[in-house]
């Protein structure tokens, strides 16, 4: 492993001021792919922070999203659910927010923002099919039992953009 070094990267969609957390390997010279984690329904935590950083392993820049803004973790299954099912009420909020992270992070100077993909975990599984579908300029996602009916949404005919969805089949939430 490299030298891993991270960042916080502050962004602003709808008068929401966010902290995404940004991986990257200081021993690597030059711009490189981004993947955009995005979060379970518990927000920009620890798990999140750490896929980014292990995709930074990897050589990409990681990238954990806020979509809840000022990096806020939920304490409890009710809360999480408060700060998620506000966000799918509203997916444009959510597509906002996802867009404002990815403008944020293609600016930083590792970034090779014509390179961008996204993974994401049950929640943020969900989103990131969803911003495929959407036309969000992104060559593949990963969603891990993800909230795929989040993906129901008016798009383009066709998407250039892979998807791979990931769902045991003993999931009883998905």
């Amino acid at each position: 492993m490299g030298d891993i070094r991270t960042e916080t990267l502050t962004y602003t969609a709808g008068g929401v001021t966010m902290k995404g957390h940004l991986a990257f390997d200081a021993d690597q010279a030059g711009p490189r792919p981004v993947v955009l984690v995005v979060h379970e329904w518990w927000g920009r935590n620890e798990y999140a922070c750490g896929r980014a950083e292990q995709l930074a392993a990897l050589g990409y820049a990681g990238f954990a999203v806020d979509l809840y803004g000022d990096a806020t973790v939920a304490e409890n299954p009710d809360q999480a659910g408060a700060l998620m099912t506000a966000l799918i009420g509203d997916m444009s909020v959510t597509r906002e927010r996802f867009n404002a992270a990815l403008a944020a992070v293609a600016d930083h100077d590792t970034v090779d923002a014509n390179h961008a993909g996204a993974i994401g975990f049950c929640f943020g599984g969900g989103v990131v099919v969803h911003m495929a579908r959407a036309g969000a300029p992104l060559a593949a996602v990963a969603s891990f039992h993800g909230s795929l009916g989040l993906a129901v949404t008016e798009g383009p005919d066709a998407i250039d953009c892979r998807v791979a969805a990931y769902n045991g089949e003993k999931d009883v939430l998905v």
